[in-house]
């Protein structure tokens, strides 16, 4: 049965506590929306919301293990193949997840498709000497253009099914990293584009729970999913670099879809020897009244558009 909790005004300050049970019955016949779900993280997610009785939609580029991914979970989910870098595809995805769940409609979304990787373009030093080229943009497409798509239409069915329905309480989670949180000069897309993930959080927060939408940033480190390219993952390791499990980085993002009285905050998915349920509030998203920046806040808060 769908939640008819209503979902509240962003309160600054309002902490997760992570040492809850989480109550999966609320995820029973609703439908999910995941991009990126064919592997790794995507994936785990698929399969825990199926297991508790919500209907999946995978949207993946590779449609092959996105079928297969179907296969296991038996009735529960269709796949799409979903590029999100195309408007059309990502439009595609989510009248597929309309028409094919039992309920006819979206509550829950998850905007994970991500690239990553090494040898960032941006950071490839040429002869100053020599005209540059231009660099790939690949990374940025997928995670801030592709993600920006997903927004959009999330918001847009959400407020779709809040006119029809009245149900109080729809989710949108944003995946970003750690890496968008600390300084990271290896790479500059993968970092940037994820730090742009939190911005577009906090722009959301104040606004679209008047259409019963929650918004929530669910930010991991490195988790070993089988698909970290092994020369990567060595050097990581030769850093002393600790590795996040999977079952944590779902325990995460089902919490923020189950508990009706988390939104606008950014959580963080991390090793156990830092945090004794493997996840925590960032704690990051809020200024304070005797920041610099408060003040210039509130007057933008205080706009009349």
């Amino acid at each position: 049965m769908h939640s008819t909790v209503e979902t509240l005004p962003y309160e600054a300050g309002h902490i997760v506590k992570t040492d809850v049970e989480i109550d999966l019955s609320v995820l029973a016949g609703k439908s999910v929306v995941i991009t990126g779900a064919a592997r790794g993280l995507g994936r785990a997610y698929a399969k825990a919301f199926a297991g508790a009785g919500a209907f999946v939609t995978i949207g993946d580029i590779d449609i092959k293990a996105a079928n297969d991914l179907v296969a296991e979970l038996d009735g529960e989910a269709i796949a799409v193949r979903c590029d999100v870098r195309e408007w059309k595809e990502q439009l595609d995805l989510f009248e597929n997840a309309v028409n094919s769940s039992p309920s006819r409609s979206v509550d829950i979304v998850i905007a994970n498709a991500g690239l990553g990787g090494a040898g960032d373009p941006m950071m490839v030093e040429q002869d100053p000497d020599e005209t540059p080229s231009e660099p790939a943009l690949a990374t940025t497409d997928v995670n801030l253009k592709g993600l920006l798509y997903t927004t959009k239409l999330a918001t847009h069915y959400f407020r779709r099914f809040q006119k029809r329905d009245g149900v109080k309480d729809r989710c949108l989670i944003l995946k970003s990293s750690m890496a968008g949180f600390i300084d990271w000069p290896k790479a500059l897309q993968y970092p940037a584009s994820k730090a742009a993930v939190r911005m577009i959080m906090k722009c959301l927060r104040r606004t679209v729970w008047k259409d019963g939408i929650r918004v929530n940033v669910v930010a991991p480190a490195f988790v070993d999913t089988g698909i970290i390219p092994e020369p990567f993952k060595s050097k990581l390791m030769a850093a002393g670099m600790q590795f996040a499990s999977i079952d944590d980085a779902v325990k995460a993002v089902l919490r923020v879809s189950c508990d009706p009285t988390i939104h606008g905050r950014s959580l963080a998915v991390i090793p156990r020897a830092f945090a004794s349920e493997g996840y925590v509030d960032l704690e990051s998203d809020d200024l304070a009244p005797e920041d610099n920046l408060y003040a210039f806040e509130q007057m933008a808060l205080n706009m009349k558009v």
